[in-house]
């Protein structure tokens, strides 16, 4: 699957305290003003790792290309008739616009090999941009990842693994309805822009889904079109 670096509101690291979830595009607006957030302009991916007890789970962060999702959607909703999926799409849509952003990163499992090992191993001996615990055992580490090289080689890898849509599959197509949506409003802009793809969380496939891995829905936020 085609995936790209994007630009993110995210916390000031340094004030986490004030993390939550806005509702509204004024409420995402008057974070940033205050300072609780940052708008992000570069470009970036981010690395997510996750420890619950012994238990450590990996995904990583990125705009997914919105044609292809919808064509993934397309064949796992005609297998599971895409019954009761509709109405809980509309509901996270609608929510979608008034925040006008993607806020809950639609989950693509990928084929992990050891090329995409090795280059996510090698990135996540930086510094982390976050390093969040709730003290009772549970660490959620998230690296920022701008640098050329890096974000081409890490993209180039899930080029070339094969991906597949996993979890809640109601987010998924509220995200590519947004996307389309969003293509629509803006139609001279760019086709490749980040702003008119969706949000993702590629985990390997395998890893353990039902739980979240980002706490909640206000650590990354990508703003549409």
């Amino acid at each position: 699957m085609q995936v790209q670096a994007f630009s993110s509101v995210r916390p000031d690291p340094t004030r986490m305290g004030e993390m939550c979830e806005p509702a509204t595009a004024a409420e995402l607006d008057a974070l940033v003003a205050s300072g609780a957030y940052m708008q992000d302009l570069g470009r970036a991916l981010y690395l997510v790792a996750r420890r619950d007890g012994d238990a450590v789970r990996q995904g990583i962060a990125c705009c997914c290309d919105a044609s292809e999702l919808t064509e993934l959607i397309a064949a796992v909703a005609s297998e599971n008739s895409g019954a009761g999926i509709t109405g809980a799409a509309d509901s996270i849509a609608a929510r979608m616009r008034s925040l006008g952003a993607h806020a809950n990163a639609v989950t693509l499992a990928y084929e992990s090999n050891f090329a995409i090992q090795t280059i996510v191993s090698a990135a996540q001996t930086a510094t982390p941009l976050y390093n969040l615990s709730n003290g009772a055992g549970t660490q959620v580490v998230v690296w920022r990842v701008s640098r050329e090289d890096a974000v081409g080689a890490i993209v180039a890898a899930i080029g070339a693994a094969e991906v597949a849509p996993t979890g809640d599959l109601a987010a998924a197509k509220a995200a590519v309805a947004i996307a389309a949506e969003a293509r629509a409003a803006k139609p001279n802009l760019d086709a490749r822009s980040p702003v008119l793809h969706p949000l993702a969380l590629l985990v390997p496939r395998g890893q353990d889904v039902e739980r979240e891995l980002l706490p909640g829905d206000g650590l990354l936020l990508h703003r549409f079109a």
